[in-house]
């Protein structure tokens, strides 16, 4: 079917700007290798399994992925953390965005409290949030390093699309956000945000001032976390940092 004779898009018109941005990124992460690198002690030879390397009393790492989770797709960031840091594990969790990050930070504090020790987490977009709402739950959990990658500190624009309970939540100025904020933070955090990421509106909001470390990504993808191996070399040495 053709199109009408007066469907056009002018160069100018910002759905041209938008579609131009998102094809940009989606060329890029299909670019993206999908093999580890060769010096991350991840890659094996086919037929051969990775033997971790052996740490002396390492720490456990748990990845909470963001709405509408898929926590297999951070196989390649698990697998460097498990060969470098510790033990690592991805929570699997209700993320359809029908439950309130209350309710959500409950149940990852409750995961938590059986790794019976100090650990690890690391959050993506919306998990991100709920390492935090366990913290401010539970302040006295074992917390050793936090990573933070593109999560919406102050909210998103993109919030307001969506009537569930956890997009609410994520809305810029809503009062699960204030409550967050009122709460003591106290732990080496290293956080990332993306100025043109096209889910966080705006991109500064996964800025955050109490973040000991910042890395600026310029990829405007907001799953690019996900895939930059030179992204998860440097999560790998932060929470390798004694």
């Amino acid at each position: 079917m053709s199109p009408p004779n007066n469907f056009r898009i002018s160069v100018s018109h910002p759905l041209f700007h938008f579609l131009l941005v998102a094809s940009a990124a989606i060329f890029l992460s299909a670019c993206t290798p999908v093999t580890l690198s060769s010096d991350s002690q991840n890659a094996a030879p086919a037929g051969k399994t990775i033997v971790p390397k052996e740490k002396p009393n390492p720490i456990p790492t748990v990845i909470v992925d963001g709405i509408w989770a898929s926590p297999n797709r951070w196989s390649r960031l698990r697998l460097r953390i498990e060969s470098e840091v510790g033990p690592c594990k991805a929570w699997h969790y209700n993320s359809s965005g029908t439950q309130s990050l209350e309710e959500l930070g409950a149940r990852l504090v409750s995961e938590l409290r059986a790794l019976d020790g100090p650990f690890h987490a690391v959050g993506f977009s919306m998990g991100g949030l709920i390492i935090r709402e366990a913290h401010r739950q539970d302040p006295n959990l074992p917390l050793r390093r936090v990573v933070l990658l593109n999560s919406p500190h102050r909210g998103s624009l993109m919030a307001h699309l969506l009537p569930l309970s956890a997009c609410r939540d994520m809305r810029p100025g809503s009062p699960f956000l204030r409550r967050l904020d009122a709460s003591p933070w106290d732990f080496p955090t290293l956080v990332t945000w993306c100025p043109a990421d096209l889910m966080i509106l705006p991109g500064s909001s996964a800025r955050w001032a109490r973040a000991t470390q910042v890395v600026r990504i310029d990829i405007p993808a907001h799953d690019w976390p996900v895939l930059s191996r030179s992204l998860h070399r440097k999560i790998v040495q932060f929470l390798t940092t004694r």
